[in-house]
């Protein structure tokens, strides 16, 4: 995902945007990488003292840096026209904090970009935090949000249509033209990043993934343990390497298997499509 991103993010060095996280450590963590990237970018959660949070809003507003970095703590009451993005780096826990956290993208009427990096990993997580809900009533909600803001990433139709219709909007037309399900490929706007596993949507204005063509002179020299069977050891670092971070490429590099096999156990552990 990283490398997505970072992308992205250097085709639009001007733009004022907002990034959010699930946790206040990927956070911190994506916060730090990007300002060894050279970008201006500051953290924003609940864990950081009044004063920083006050100072970071502040410069974000005022334009003294580009982009925040922030849990769903950051956006309550800001009023920022220029925000040309809204990301966000994990599934949301709901289609109305997702609706309420891409309306700050586009606030001054021009086009912006609303963009969801999407695996069956979040799943796994937002379950895992479900479970620990001892109200049962509350806990088969979080379950409904859950399912319904996944169908939303999963869905083949229009999502400005799926979005309205959610909330009870009649909208008959059948191709927004702005979203990713929608926009022509012709109009997609590339970006060159690595074969990878995330999938991006878009709210407004589209682009696509082009993959690089990848080859293979010699598979066993490059790839030693290519056709052995993958152990519970070997699965479970690959679970635990995919959900910090890494792409298949360095998944791959760090397990000695192809591309292609990473995928394929990924797939079959469901936590990519």
């Amino acid at each position: 995902m990283h490398q997505h991103l970072l992308q992205y993010l250097k085709n639009h060095p001007n733009d004022s945007g907002i990034i959010y996280c699930q946790s206040r450590k990927s956070v911190d963590n994506l916060s730090n990488k990007l300002q060894k990237e050279g970008i201006r970018v500051l953290p924003y959660h609940a864990g950081l003292s009044s004063d920083i949070r006050t100072e970071n809003q502040g410069k974000f507003i005022k334009d003294d840096v580009e982009i925040i970095v922030a849990t769903i703590a950051f956006g309550m009451g800001i009023d920022k026209p220029n925000v040309r993005y809204v990301i966000h780096c994990d599934m949301p826990k709901s289609i109305e904090g997702y609706y309420q956290e891409t309306g700050r993208a586009g606030r001054d009427g021009l086009k912006s970009d609303c963009i969801l990096f999407f695996s069956y990993g979040d799943k796994i997580k937002h379950e895992y935090f479900i479970k620990q809900i001892e109200n049962e009533q509350n806990r088969q909600i979080a379950y409904k949000k859950m399912w319904d803001i996944l169908n939303f990433c999963t869905s083949k139709k229009c999502r400005r249509k799926y979005l309205l219709n959610y909330f009870g909007e009649k909208y008959d037309i059948h191709n927004c033209n702005m979203c990713d399900v929608c926009v022509p490929p012709e109009k997609v706007e590339a970006v060159s990043c690595p074969k990878g596993e995330v999938k991006i949507l878009k709210a407004k204005k589209s682009f696509d993934i082009r993959p690089k063509s990848y080859s293979v002179v010699d598979i066993r020299k490059k790839y030693p343990t290519a056709y052995k069977k993958c152990t519970n050891e070997e699965e479970q670092k690959l679970i635990s390497e995919y959900n910090n971070g890494k792409i298949i490429k360095e998944l791959s590099e760090l397990l000695g298997r192809k591309p292609g096999g990473i995928r394929s156990r990924l797939r079959k552990l469901k936590i990519i499509l």
